[in-house]
């Protein structure tokens, strides 16, 4: 399956996500062409676990879900909610 040209979005928690559940399904829409991005509750950097409690990983916050949430609300993202 192909997804060049879509937009995902990639929910990480700021503390806590394991580390196979957010790089996995990330790596495989990248690997389909699409572009990613990570969204988090706030600014900053997601840190994920293996084998909880264990850190793992850091991954960098691309926007916060209060900004996407107000974009839909604007309409800015009309396009790609219906699948277009």
């Amino acid at each position: 399956m192909t997804l060049a040209g879509k937009k995902i979005a990639i929910l990480i928690a700021p503390r806590g996500t394991e580390e196979p559940e957010f790089v996995k399904p990330k790596v495989a829409v990248e690997a389909a062409g699409a572009a990613v991005t990570v969204i988090g509750i706030e600014t900053g950097k997601g840190q994920t676990n293996n084998s909880d409690p264990v850190p793992d990983g850091s991954y960098q916050i691309d926007s916060v879900v209060a900004k996407i949430v107000e974009e839909f609300a604007e309409g800015r993202h009309s396009e790609q909610a219906r699948g277009a």
